[in-house]
């Protein structure tokens, strides 16, 4: 990015602060939470690769290779699907909604080098009260 009084290059400076055992909580909480997610990405992917085991099967026997990188690709190609898309998509509430369970201050900025203002800047949480 760059500066809009200068042009110069911004840097990005990121702070962060948080209780080590309210991020221990969060931590086992988003286990519970992110389990069932993991099973149906692994129950997507099994049923995925026993469609193509299956065609393979009828067109070439014992082609092993072919097997495992079609299981390797279906695999990460549903966590692409889950994981990077529903965070990507959501990732604001979700650091709003972890201020519920974590006592935490994130704030994003971007600093120019050269003639140091302050760009863009994101903090969270949010405060939604004052609004």
């Amino acid at each position: 990015m760059k500066c809009s009084q200068c042009a110069a290059k911004t840097k990005w400076k990121i702070k962060f602060r948080a209780s080590v055992l309210d991020t221990l909580g969060t931590l086992i909480i988003s286990l519970f939470i992110l389990l069932p997610i993991y099973l149906v990405t692994k129950l997507v992917s099994i049923a995925v690769v026993s469609l193509f085991i299956l065609y393979i099967d009828n067109q070439v026997e014992h082609f092993i290779f072919s097997i495992l990188l079609i299981k390797a690709i279906s695999y990460l190609f549903t966590l692409y699907l889950v994981y990077v898309w529903f965070i990507a998509k959501r990732v604001t509430r979700l650091l709003n909604f972890l201020s519920y369970f974590i006592n935490y201050q994130l704030s994003i900025s971007e600093v120019c080098q050269s003639c140091t203002t302050i760009g863009k800047q994101w903090q969270f949480p949010n405060d939604l009260d004052d609004q």
